[in-house]
């Protein structure tokens, strides 16, 4: 995978013009650039992988990507008539702080210059002051400019997704993790009303249900259940 946008542009200019600042003192940070999780990336997993890479797992879905709003973003709640709040949330909210990025292809795919319409997860105000009513966990969307918002990663995350990384190099899953994978089938199989899924529903169940789980990350479920699938096909032949 090879792109050329503006989030990716300007982590590339970070990289040339402070690489060696941004890479000092990694462990004492709870929070990583873009840069950053990167070089922890290439010294603990992967010494060959680029922006790009690290992008692409993004994308996929097997590493969280976040946004720090610079100042309270005005944006929009969709399911505003639905929300318990007794203020109407129809007119707007209000984003502060940290935002999850749902949509990462969004993010890191845009082409133009400017602002990007994202849906967000993450703090709201109700109104645009900062003593306003404070709502946690919300999902929104609202336009954000790229150029001064760029990408922002949990130091969890990255050190979450190297272990994985390295784990998919290796011989296999860990035994651990397939512990993990089995404790999570057995939740689902003894829940009070479950229901008939196929595998790739399943798989989404177990990494949605133990988000940010080492070891139940998005590949690392695929593996095992790919593993799993030809080990019984094997066993019957």
């Amino acid at each position: 995978m090879s792109m050329s946008t503006p989030v990716l542009t300007h982590a590339y200019q970070q990289e040339r013009n402070g690489g060696n600042t941004l890479r000092n003192n990694l462990e004492l940070l709870d929070w990583f650039s873009m840069e950053q999780a990167l070089a922890l990336l290439q010294k603990k997993a992967d010494s060959q992988m680029t922006m790009d890479d690290l992008a692409s797992q993004c994308i996929q879905y097997n590493c969280a990507v976040y946004l720090k709003l610079n100042s309270i973003t005005k944006g929009n709640y969709p399911g505003a008539f639905n929300h318990p709040s007794t203020h109407d949330l129809a007119n707007g909210v209000y984003g502060i702080g940290y935002q999850l990025v749902e949509d990462p292809k969004s993010l890191f795919a845009h082409s133009d210059h400017g602002k990007c319409l994202l849906p967000l997860t993450g703090a709201v105000l109700v109104e645009p002051t900062t003593n306003s009513e404070r709502i946690d966990n919300l999902q929104w969307e609202a336009e954000i400019d790229l150029t001064s918002h760029l990408p922002l990663f949990k130091k969890s995350d990255i050190q979450r997704l190297a272990d994985e990384i390295i784990e998919a190099s290796s011989d296999g899953p860990s035994r651990k993790s397939i512990l993990m994978v089995m404790g999570a089938l057995l939740e689902i199989l003894t829940s009070p009303t479950p229901k008939r899924m196929n595998q790739d529903a399943i798989q989404k169940t177990i990494t949605d249900t133990h988000k940010g789980k080492r070891g139940l990350g998005k590949r690392n479920v695929e593996d095992i259940f790919s593993l799993a699938n030809k080990a019984l096909k094997e066993a019957g032949e």
